[in-house]
């Protein structure tokens, strides 16, 4: 069997509430990021999924959130 030139594209996707419990979020977030345009939903199959990696996906949109930082009492700032 011949084979392609390109390479293939692995496809890792989660649904929206595998999303939400994956990130510890509640899945209206999920569903607003998916309104606004900040996460890509993709059919599969019968079922719609949310790319894990790439353009669009969750680690991209995860990483624009904010971050905590703990501020330290008593130590000196230089």
């Amino acid at each position: 069997m011949p084979r392609n030139s390109t390479k293939p594209e692995i496809a890792l996707a989660l649904s929206i509430s595998a999303s939400a419990r994956a990130l510890g979020i509640r899945s209206e977030h999920i569903q607003a990021a998916l309104e606004n345009g900040d996460l890509v939903c993709r059919s599969l199959g019968p079922r719609r999924r949310i790319a894990v990696f790439g353009e669009g996906g969750l680690q991209e949109w995860f990483l624009t959130w904010p971050r905590y930082t703990k501020k330290m009492k008593g130590v000196p700032h230089g």
